[in-house]
């Protein structure tokens, strides 16, 4: 399968999965006169992309970074809820709207809780759904204390770090 083209689904609501958001990754699988034999795919787990956006070192104790698809929905469960943000909250923020239309940049805004904070954006793609990456920290926080560089450079660098890792991950089970 060497050189075959991975192509991924976005997070949906999957019926055997009672209900649960899935993603999936696939790609045709071609016998050796090139025709197609069949199609490879494989569902994905939220967990490890989660567990790489809750890494919240240095980031303070308002620091969280998601992804939200061009829906406005979130991809990723946010670190602050108990109850699934998956599908499930609804992010219409300046910083998405500004990362779906492709932009990147950072500004002060009112966050999908309504709170003040200081929120860097990103779009990403990945051979399918495109989604934005946000890193943000409470505005107050930030003001609050004299570690306001400190804290906003870990922002940074923690959704720099998040958007190389799920990169990294995602081109591994693109080469697969």
């Amino acid at each position: 399968m060497k050189g075959a083209t991975v192509s991924f689904s976005d997070y949906e609501s999957y019926a055997p999965s009672n209900g649960a958001p899935a993603l999936f990754a696939g790609s045709v699988v071609r016998a050796g006169d090139g025709e197609v034999a069949g199609v490879f795919a494989v569902q994905l787990p939220a967990g490890p992309i989660n567990a790489i956006l809750r890494f919240a070192e240095g980031m303070g104790e308002t620091g969280e970074t998601y992804i939200v698809g061009n829906d406005l929905m979130m991809r990723s469960q946010s670190r602050f809820s108990k109850d699934p943000t998956l599908l499930t909250v609804k992010v219409d923020t300046p910083s998405v709207r500004k990362g779906i239309a492709g932009l990147d940049g950072s500004h002060v805004i009112a966050d999908y809780r309504g709170v003040p904070v200081l929120s860097h954006f990103s779009p990403i793609e990945f051979g399918g759904p495109k989604w934005v990456l946000l890193a943000e920290i409470d505005e107050a926080e930030v003001v609050a204390g004299l570690d306001y560089w400190p804290a906003l450079i870990a922002a940074a660098f923690a959704a720099l770090a998040a958007a190389i890792v799920c990169h990294l991950t995602l081109e591994m089970l693109r080469r697969a």
